[in-house]
Order: structure tokens, then sequence, then C-alpha cells
């Protein structure tokens, strides 16, 4: 009986870590795979994955990002931001786009070397107007 169910714990803890690194969008997109295929590493490696500072640590140092403001006229809406929010993080390099209504702008953060040229045609093609990109 105790064989059973120890087997049967060890199906449902792999089935569980198997969903939760089980990619259906882009890796880009998903910040919680990123953390969580660093805990397997660590995991792997035999290292202690109770110590929390060194997982952000390792998050930390790994990730370079950078960041960028695009002044946006036209978003009137939560519907109006959700379309801007949508074609900001469908471009490539784009980890985390963050949209305000009130500042009528969205803060992109990205990991590898975006145009504005890019990030401009990508509003451009959402029907909103790029004021200036810093």
């Amino acid at each position: 009986g105790a064989l059973a169910m120890s087997l049967s714990s060890f199906c449902v803890v792999t089935n569980a870590l198997r969903l939760n690194f089980f990619n259906i969008y882009k890796s880009q997109k998903n910040h919680k795979l990123k953390k969580n295929k660093k805990v397997l590493e660590l995991i792997l490696n035999n290292q202690d994955t109770k110590d929390v500072s060194n997982i952000n640590r390792i998050n930390h140092t790994e990730e370079n990002n950078m960041q960028k403001t695009i002044a946006i006229d036209g978003m009137m809406c939560n519907n109006c931001k959700n379309h801007v929010e949508k074609a900001l993080t469908s471009v490539e390099g784009i980890s985390s786009v963050e949209v305000s209504l009130e500042n009528k702008n969205a803060v992109v953060t990205f990991s590898s070397e975006v145009s504005d040229e890019t990030l401009k045609s990508a509003v451009l093609d959402a029907g909103y107007t790029v004021t200036n990109i810093q």
C-alpha cells in the first residue's frame, strides 16, 4: 500500500512539474516559465532551492533588460490600451509592456535590442499614433 501511495505521489508531482514547464505561448511572454526554468536548473545541479535570494540573484543577473517609453496618441479606453499591449507584446524581443491611459504612454521592457521603427510600426498597425520614443 505504501509503495502504491509513493508511486502515486511521484506521478502527481512529475505531472505538475511537466505542466508547469510546458509552454503554450512564446517563452518571452511567460515570465513565470523563465523563473521556473532557473529553479529547475538549481534542482538539477543539486543546489538549495529554498534560498530565494539565490534564485532572484540568478534571474536578475541573467536578464539584461532595457526600457523605452513610447508616447502614444489616440488611446481613450481600456480596449485601446489592450490593443496597444497586444501589438507591442507580439514584437520579438519584448519581455513586458505597461500601457498607461492617464499618461498616454507605454513602457516597454526588452532583453534584446528592438529598433524604434519596429516599435513605431507595431503601434501604427494597431491604429494609434506614436508621438515620441525615449
